[in-house]
Order: structure tokens, then C-alpha cells, then sequence
């Protein structure tokens, strides 16, 4: 799924897009890919992604005061192999040799650049997705290892004392030490760092679960969220606020969701997708 503007966190990292790294995604890994290719096809495409992405993110770095750089790049790649980290970090490349023309003000020039583009690109600062509901708010401001019980998106709908529906998207941002290879993702896997992005309406094609929660009950549904420590207590959470597949509601709820897509957003609204719905 793609959305337009800032929705969540901050991203810990971010590709810069020149001409010439959007014509060869487009011709080498849009147009020119075989859906019906052989797996290796697919393979060689992937890796070539991955070439791509690390240009978009070393261009993004030269933002960035010279002093910052090589930090946040060796954040980005904790653990990545040999064969990665001498294609990335060859000795004293001049690439990272030139000076940037932004003044910093602050300790922390990437999320200051960030925001510099918030406000200076308006499709960056997108507020459909923003919400002023504080108690799903917390749940963005830190990273907490009880997320990693998550699944990866989750729908909420907040019932009303009248009857109005609010909906928000749950999406579970799982850290990694490094994103420089295809398989072994679980030894990646830093779930303490892991965080979760709420936003307001619909995010995403293929829910995991529903929740219902009556508003009532947010404080209680957030905290059991920030204090799972275990597939139980998962289990828990979803006797309590969960909609299963075998919930006599389900489909009745599943209705009321991709009817208010289609009323607020017509022109993009689709059938949501429940093949990867869970139903644990």
C-alpha cells in the first residue's frame, strides 16, 4: 500500500529520487518486469531493487551535515554482511566528502530535514490521516516489544455513546537491524524497537484482524496493547476487543467497513482483502 505524506512516525530512513533512479525503476524493475518470469528473474529483480534503494539513501544522506552521515548509514545497516557492507562502505568515499547547504539547528539534523520537508512540500503534510484521539496517540510514542504480538494490520472501530463509527488503522512496524537481505528475517529482528503506526481511517489491503472498542473502553484496549508480553495475553486481547472469523458479527462488521470506505473514498475504495485474516 502507498500513501502520500507523512502518516505515523518518522521513517528511519528515506530514499531522495532523482530523474535518472525513477527511470531505471520504472523501465528495469516496472516495465521490464516477467510476472510470469522464473524465480530467479524475480531474484535478480529484487537484488537490483535493493541497489536502487541504497542509491536513494546515500543521496538522502548528502543532505545531512558531513559529521551525521556515516552514523546514521551505519545505524541503517547493523549486522549486514560482508559482501553488503563493502559494496556500502568502501574507505573514505568521496561521495560523502561534500558539504550540505542546510544550516542545522538542532542534535538531530535527520528528523530536522524532515520536517523541513513537511513544510515545504504540502502533499507531504497529508492530514487525512491525522486524528486527535489521545489515547491511540500514545501508542506512537516510543518503541515497546509488546507490539511484536501485533499482527501486521489491524482496523478499529470506536463505537460512540450515539451511535457514530470511527475507524483507525493499526500498523505494526517491525524493526530490523538492516534491510540488506531477502531471507533470515528473524534474526534480523529487533522487537524491542518494533512501533506502531496508528492513522485515521484506512490504511492497507489486507487486514489481519478487526477490533471493536466502544470509547468508553480506549484507555483499557490501549493499555492491554502496551502491556502484552505474550501469545496469551494476545489471545486475551482478542476475547476481549477482537473480532474473530468465527464471531457471529463478523461479516455484518466486515460490511460496515468497506461501506465506509466506499462512502468517504469512492474513488479509490476496494473490497478489503481477508486472505491473511487471522484468526487467533
Amino acid at each position: 500500500t502507498v500513501v502520500q505524506g507523512f502518516v505515523g512516525q518518522k521513517p528511519k530512513t528515506m530514499w531522495i529520487i532523482d530523474y535518472s533512479l525513477l527511470e531505471r525503476i520504472h523501465y528495469l524493475l516496472v516495465a521490464g518486469f516477467d510476472v510470469y518470469g522464473a524465480v530467479g528473474h524475480q531474484l535478480e529483480s529484487r537484488l537490483y531493487m535493493d541497489f536502487l534503494r541504497m542509491e536513494g539513501e546515500q543521496t538522502f544522506l548528502l543532505f545531512l551535515p558531513e559529521k551525521d552521515r556515516l552514523k546514521v548509514r551505519d545505524f541503517w545497516y547493523r549486522g549486514a554482511r560482508d559482501h553488503v557492507r563493502e559494496y556500502l562502505f568502501p574507505p573514505e568515499t568521496a561521495s560523502y566528502q561534500r558539504p550540505t547547504a542546510i544550516q542545522y539547528q538542532t542534535d538531530d539534523p535527520k528528523s530536522e530535514f524532515m520536517d523541513m520537508l513537511i513544510a515545504h512540500i504540502p502533499a507531504a503534510n497529508n492530514q487525512r490521516y491525522i486524528f486527535q484521539e489521545p489515547q491511540l496517540q500514545s501508542l506512537m510514542q516510543s518503541p515497546n516489544a509488546s507490539f511484536r504480538f501485533l499482527p501486521e494490520m489491524a482496523v478499529v472501530q470506536v463505537l460512540g455513546g450515539r451511535g457514530e463509527r470511527d475507524y483507525y488503522s493499526l500498523v505494526h512496524n517491525k524493526a530490523m537491524k538492516n534491510n540488506a537481505q531477502l531471507f533470515f528475517e528473524d534474526d534480523r529482528w529487533l522487537p524491542e524497537e518494533d512501533t506502531l503506526s496508528v492513522a485515521a481511517g484506512f490504511v492497507g489491503a489486507y487486514p489481519n484482524m478487526y477490533f471493536r472498542v466502544r470509547d468508553t473502553e480506549l484507555d483499557k484496549f490501549v493499555t492491554a496493547i502496551k502491556t502484552l508480553a505474550s501469545e496469551e495475553d494476545y489471545t486475551m486481547l482478542v476475547d476481549r476487543f477482537g473480532v474473530r472469523r468465527t464471531a457471529t458479527w463478523f461479516w455484518k462488521l466486515s460490511d460496515d467497513i468497506n461501506e465506509e470506505y466506499r462512502t468517504e473514498f469512492p474513488n479509490e475504495a476496494g473490497l478489503f482483502d481477508l486472505n491473511r485474516y487471522e484468526n487467533r
